[in-house]
């Protein structure tokens, strides 16, 4: 077997984030009225909902809240780099779990109640659909999860059409 030497991901500077020129992506994971529903933004998942579309080449900061609970923040594909971690009233989070991750990059971070993540991520080798969810399958499985889609430049890009997989 041949094993190739891991080249890092280069760090998504401001200027990389200004260049893309692409909205931020809000992303709170809730209960719904009933405490039953499971939500991202406040829709549980819906198939063949697309939630996102996202655009290859870009980079793009997304920012992560939890109204209810701790929720572990899972995406497909694309890994993220941690830029910022901070309470709601905007002091520097304590709590160990989070200590020295931020300029890491990751796949799953945990999302605790009254806490700010802001973490940035670019979209560059990949189009077609793949999901984001709370890693607590019996939270995704009852609708915490949403769909994404990175499309060409042009708006144009097909989905891989397979079905969610972890």
């Amino acid at each position: 077997m041949k094993l190739s030497k891991f080249v890092p991901h280069p760090t998504i500077t401001d200027a990389e984030i200004a260049e893309s020129n692409q909205p931020a992506v809000p992303i709170t994971f809730s209960f719904g009225s009933d405490g039953n529903q499971f939500q991202i933004n406040g829709e549980s998942y819906q198939s063949g909902t697309i939630s996102q579309t996202l655009i290859l080449g870009t980079a793009q900061v997304w920012k992560l809240a939890s109204d209810s609970g701790s929720h572990p923040h899972h995406i497909h594909v694309n890994p993220f780099q941690v830029t910022r971690i901070i309470n709601d009233d905007g002091s520097v989070v304590t709590d160990p779990q989070y200590q020295d991750m931020v300029g890491t990059w990751r796949d799953t971070i945990m999302v605790t109640e009254n806490v700010s993540i802001e973490i940035r991520t670019r979209y560059e080798r990949y189009i077609g659909e793949y999901v984001l969810h709370c890693h607590i399958l019996g939270h995704e499985d009852q609708g915490m999860m949403q769909a994404v889609k990175v499309v060409l430049p042009d708006g144009k890009g097909g989905a891989h059409g397979g079905a969610h997989q972890h």
